[in-house]
């Protein structure tokens, strides 16, 4: 992981091991701080794909670069049953993932940016402006579901319900359902969770159709797989049409499994199951963040003590004119406590001589930048008393943390 160089910590993306991947991997795309490397949320991500029973992907932004995708590491194994989807599995190896990339891009352009507060509005702006998706409604000519949605949702044992928004569509090639979550942090979107292949009942007809169309649409779609399996295996020629056939048979054999057509309450279910999942998710990167900025603030104050210590050669442990200069030049150091952690002040509390007593007066030993009246007045008054059995309750009511 990148050494963190700021303060307060604001990460861009998810993932944070850009910078340690191969230079030809999409990680190294990724510009600006992440959270957790990228194993680490391939771990996560295969346990909501084992929960909700369905594939998954987190799509994450690139300024002025293509999405960064990770998909669940169960995507690879050819029979689980949790990867792709028999007709996907076909269609993403065929296209050599060239029409999956373009869905990439669009999820960015209409998520990337987005905030809690203007969620709903902004992404339906960008919808009605988006010309890969106003082609596609075009071209269908029948109604299709591309709307931002809202469901609220209640687990066990919460009083207050809770709602969340999502987008639903229909993937353009082969018609099955797909949901797309904004990933919320700081109350802004900072990824998208993809999960699709939803075979819904009352879409049959419309999923045979889709297919169908892009096919008539898309005579060459499988052109350059085509050429470049011929040329590599020099045997008999395959041809794209040989390959169309392969996917739809592929459908059928797969929705003969009822188990894979969902109904309407089958599908409510299952993106109430990604809803709780996600707030899981969301507060792991929460946790995250919090223990990143804590070893921050340990490593960088540690740094600032060992140099002062550093400095304490033998003659200042027996003259007391050497000592007063010593502290003195407290106050110069820890300005540099205020850069590290772009913070209003920082206050040195502590005692010049030692003694026997467990509560203290605390002195002020060193200060630098605005300190708040209250804290000041404290300070002067003599409120502030150090015991070594419960310093904190002391401490921390005359410093009121909310003024920090």
């Amino acid at each position: 992981m990148a050494e963190l160089k700021k303060w307060p910590f604001r990460p861009v993306h998810i993932t944070n091991d850009g910078e340690k991947a191969p230079k030809d991997s999409p990680l190294r795309k990724l510009t600006g701080y992440g959270i957790i490397p990228n194993e680490h949320l391939r771990g996560i991500e295969t346990t909501i794909c084992a929960n909700i029973q369905y594939p998954t992907a987190i799509i994450e932004f690139s300024p002025e670069k293509e999405p960064v995708r990770t998909d669940s590491p169960l995507l690879d194994l050819v029979e689980d049953p949790f990867g792709w989807h028999p007709p996907c599995r076909l269609f993403h190896k065929f296209n050599q993932n060239k029409e999956c990339q373009k869905c990439d891009r669009e999820h960015e352009l209409l998520f990337c940016g987005l905030s809690e507060s203007n969620f709903a509005k902004k992404i339906q702006r960008r919808i009605g402006e988006s010309r890969y998706i106003q082609d596609y409604l075009s071209s269908t000519r029948r109604e299709v579901e591309i709307y931002p949605k809202e469901i609220y949702y209640q687990k066990k044992k919460q009083k207050k319900k809770k709602t969340r928004r999502y987008l639903e569509y229909d993937c353009p090639m082969l018609g099955y359902r797909e949901l797309i979550f904004p990933i919320f942090y700081d109350r802004k979107v900072i990824a998208v969770f993809c999960t699709g292949q939803i075979c819904l009942e009352q879409k049959l007809p419309f999923i045979d159709k889709t297919r169908k169309d892009y096919w008539r649409k898309n005579p060459d779609c499988f052109k350059a797989y085509c050429e470049k399996h011929n040329r590599k295996k020099q045997v008999t020629d395959i041809k794209p049409n040989q390959l169309k056939r392969e996917i739809t048979k592929a459908h059928k054999d797969w929705i003969k499994n009822q188990s894979h057509v969902l109904n309407k309450r089958q599908h409510e279910n299952l993106i109430k199951k990604v809803f709780y999942e996600l707030d899981s998710f969301e507060k792991t990167l929460y946790t995250q963040v919090k223990l990143q900025s804590e070893r921050y603030a340990a490593k960088k104050i540690d740094l600032r003590i060992r140099k002062f210590r550093d400095e304490m050669v033998d003659k200042f442990s027996n003259d007391k004119d050497n000592l007063q200069i010593l502290w003195n030049n407290v106050e110069s150091r820890i300005k540099a406590l205020l850069r590290d952690f772009n913070v209003r002040y920082v206050v040195f509390f502590g005692t010049k001589h030692q003694t026997t007593e467990e509560t203290m007066l605390l002195e002020v030993v060193a200060k630098e930048g605005a300190i708040p009246k209250k804290l000041l007045l404290n300070i002067s008054l003599g409120t502030l008393k150090f015991n070594s059995q419960s310093s904190h309750k002391f401490v921390n009511s005359a410093l009121e943390p909310s003024l920090l």
